[in-house]
C-alpha cells in the first residue's frame, strides 16, 4: 500500500496501512548506521477523530516536511496531511479534508501539492503563513469528452502540465489520459486517449503514466486483452502538430500476471518495471519487465504469494513471456476464472483468520444459502480507540444478492462480477434492509466467521487494540442479558422478550438463539467473502446515485400529486 521515499542523506520513509500503536497505521523512518537499518515511528495515526489508513507513499518537500494521504478520516472519505519536524519530534497537520481515493501526491518547483479524488483534481498552495489554499482544478463529469473517477497519481512534465487517468469516461466510456495545462485563464483540460476496451486494447487505467525522454506516454490498463487480464500501453508522442498514437506492449494472459494497478518504473534504458496483485505460477502476483527493444517482450522476475502468509520462500522461476505466447496449451478457463475471482474478493479463510474489521463489500450467509452484502461508507464502519461506536453510526445497510433478474429490474441492481463461476449474481438495491453493526461485528472474533461470542472467553492476540477494545465493550454489553435469559430459561415469555432484545434486524432475518450450556450467544449467519476495492467503491457509488435517483423520483410524484390537487 506504500512507496518508500529517500532523503538526501539515505534515510527512507514510508507508511503502513494498519498496525502502530492504535492499529490505523504509521508513518516510519528507517535510517541506516553501517549495516544496520533502525526504525522509528514518526506518528501513530489514531483512527476516529484523527486521520487512519495512510496509503500511496510520502512526497518530500525542500524543508523535509513529509506529506501523504489517508484513506479514512472521521469525519471523512480520507484527507491529505503534512508531518514537519518539531522539538525533536514530528507534528501532524491536516490540509485538506474529504478526500477519497487512493493516489498519491506529486509537488512542483513552488512547492504546490497536487493530487486527485475520485471526482476532481486538487491544488494546494501554501499561503506563507503555515497553512494553504485549496484550489478545485476541474471536475470529472464523465461522458465522452470527459473522464470520470481518476485514481492515478497525477504527474508533472517540464513545462508545469499535469498529467493523468480516469478509470471511466471518454468516448467509450472505458477511461481516459488527461493532460491539464495553465494559462492566464487557469486550468485546461484535453483528453489526450480514450480507451477503446475489448481484446485489442485495454480499459479501465487504474495507475497513473510516467514519460520517457522523448514524451511518450507510458502505463497500464487494468482490463484489456484476452482474457482480459490487463495491458501495458504506450501513447507515442506527436511529432509537430498531431495526437497521441497508443501501442499496446504487452497484455497479460493471467500466466504472466493479472490487471496492474501501480504506475510502472521506467530505467535509464528505457525498460518498463512494475507488479500484479494477482496472476503468475502461484496466482498470486508478479514482478514483471517489458524490454526496450523493437520486438517488445516481457519477462516475469518473480511469482510469490502477495503477501507471503506463511513465511514462504519467493519462487525463484524465471520466464520469458515471449516463449508464453508461442506456448501450444493455453491455460484452461477452469484455471483462469478462479484468478480473476481471487483478484476481485477475499474469501473467508483470510479476512476471518486474520480477525480483519468489517468492511464495505463484506458477504454474509445465513443459514440456509441467502446471501447480504455490507453497503457502507469505511468511514462510517470504523471501531473508535474505546471500543465503541458513534450513536449514529451504530446501523448500516445490507443489500441481498440475487441470481435472476427481470429486464425491468436491471436498473435497480449492480452485477456482481465474478462471484460465481455459472450463475450471474446481482445487488439488489431494492432489497435492502438496515442491520445493527453489533451482530456483524461478531463475526470479526472468529475465525470461522460466525456471528457469535461466548461470555468470559479470551479474545484472541491477533486483534488490532480498538477491536481488542470492542470485543471487552461487546461482552459488557451482551453478558448481563445472556446471564438473564439463563436465568429465565424456563419462563418462555420473558426469555422471548429477551431474545427479542438481542435483535439486529427489524424484519427478523437473523435469528440470535443462546447456548445455555456454553454461555453462548449465536445468529444464525456468518462473514462469507469481501468484495475488494476499487469495484467495492463503485459499488457504493451506484447505491448512491440509486437512492439519489429514488429520491427525486419520490419528490416528483409527490409534486405532481400537489399540482393535481383541485384549487
Amino acid at each position: 500500500m506504500s512507496y518508500v521515499l529517500f532523503d538526501s542523506v539515505g534515510n527512507l520513509y514510508g507508511t503502513t496501512y494498519e498496525a502502530g500503536s492504535y492499529g490505523y497505521g504509521v508513518v516510519f523512518e528507517l535510517s541506516l548506521t553501517g549495516t544496520i537499518w533502525t526504525e522509528a515511528v514518526l506518528y501513530s495515526f489514531a483512527g476516529g477523530t484523527d486521520d487512519a489508513n495512510p496509503l500511496n507513499g510520502l512526497i518530500m518537500d525542500s524543508a523535509g516536511n513529509l506529506y501523504g494521504r489517508t484513506y479514512e478520516a472521521g469525519g471523512g472519505s480520507g484527507t491529505i496531511f503534512e508531518l514537519s519536524k518539531s522539538g525533536g519530534g514530528w507534528t501532524k497537520q491536516v490540509i485538506y479534508s474529504d478526500a477519497p481515493g487512493y493516489a498519491g501526491l506529486t509537488m512542483d518547483t513552488a512547492g504546490n501539492i497536487f493530487g486527485v479524488t475520485t471526482d476532481v483534481v486538487f491544488e494546494l498552495s501554501p499561503n506563507g503563513h503555515g497553512g494553504w489554499n485549496p484550489n478545485v482544478i476541474p471536475t470529472f463529469s464523465g461522458g465522452s469528452k470527459d473522464g470520470l473517477v481518476a485514481e492515478g497519481t497525477p504527474v508533472l512534465d517540464h513545462a508545469g502540465n499535469l498529467y493523468g487517468t480516469t478509470l471511466g469516461g471518454g468516448s467509450k466510456n472505458n477511461g481516459t489520459v488527461y493532460k491539464l495545462s495553465h494559462g492566464t485563464n487557469g486550468w485546461s483540460q484535453k483528453i489526450l486517449h480514450s480507451f477503446e476496451g475489448g481484446s485489442n486494447e485495454g480499459s479501465e487505467p487504474f495507475a497513473g503514466i510516467v514519460f520517457d525522454a522523448a514524451g511518450n506516454i507510458y502505463g497500464t490498463t487494468e482490463v484489456g486483452g484476452n482474457p482480459l487480464a490487463g495491458t501495458v500501453y504506450e501513447l507515442v508522442a506527436p511529432v509537430g502538430i498531431g495526437s497521441y498514437k497508443e501501442k499496446v506492449l504487452w497484455k497479460f494472459d493471467t500466466t504472466d500476471g493479472y490487471e496492474p494497478v501501480d504506475s510502472l518504473i521506467l530505467d535509464s534504458a528505457g525498460n518498463l518495471y512494475r507488479t500484479t496483485p494477482e496472476g503468475g505460477s502461484n496466482g498470486y502476483g508478479v514482478v514483471f519487465k517489458v524490454n526496450v527493444p523493437a520486438a517488445w517482450t516481457t519477462t516475469t522476475l518473480t511469482t510469490s504469494l502477495n503477501p507471503s502468509t506463511y513465511g514462504q520462500a519467493v519462487s525463484n522461476r524465471i520466464r520469458k513471456l515471449s516463449e508464453i505466447a508461442t506456448d501450444s496449451v493455453k491455460a484452461p478457463e477452469h484455471r483462469i476464472w478462479p484468478i480473476q475471482r481471487l483478484e476481485m474478493y477475499e474469501d473467508s479463510a483470510y479476512i476471518n483468520a486474520l480477525h480483519l474489521p468489517i468492511e464495505l463489500g463484506d458477504i454474509f450467509e445465513r443459514n440456509g444459502g441467502r446471501l447480504f452484502m455490507l453497503i457502507a461508507p469505511p468511514c462510517d464502519l470504523m471501531v473508535r480507540s474505546k471500543g465503541r461506536r458513534l450513536d449514529s453510526m451504530k446501523e448500516a445497510i445490507l443489500a441481498e444478492i440475487i441470481d435472476e433478474v427481470s429486464d425491468e429490474r436491471l436498473s435497480v441492481t449492480w452485477e456482481l462480477p465474478q462471484f460465481d463461476k455459472t450463475t450471474k449474481r446481482y445487488i439488489d438495491f431494492k432489497k435492502t434492509f438496515s442491520v445493527r453493526l453489533s451482530g456483524l461485528d461478531l463475526c470479526v472474533f472468529n475465525a470461522d466467521g460466525t456471528s457469535s461470542i461466548t461470555i468470559d472467553q479470551p479474545i484472541s492476540g491477533n486483534l488490532i487494540p480498538p477491536w481488542t477494545a470492542r470485543y471487552a465493550v461487546l461482552q459488557q454489553e451482551l453478558k448481563p442479558i445472556i446471564k438473564k435469559i439463563e436465568a429465565n430459561w424456563k419462563a418462555v415469555a420473558i426469555r422471548s422478550n429477551l431474545l427479542n432484545s438481542l435483535g439486529i434486524d427489524h424484519d427478523g432475518m437473523f435469528v440470535p438463539t443462546v447456548k445455555s450450556s456454553t454461555h453462548t450467544l449465536e445468529y444464525n449467519f456468518k462473514r462469507l467473502a469481501r468484495l475488494l476495492s476499487p469495484r467495492s467503491n463503485a459499488l457504493l457509488t451506484s447505491y448512491g446515485q440509486f437512492i439519489s435517483r429514488s429520491a427525486f423520483e419520490h419528490d416528483l410524484e409527490r409534486s405532481k400529486k400537489i399540482a393535481e390537487k383541485p384549487a
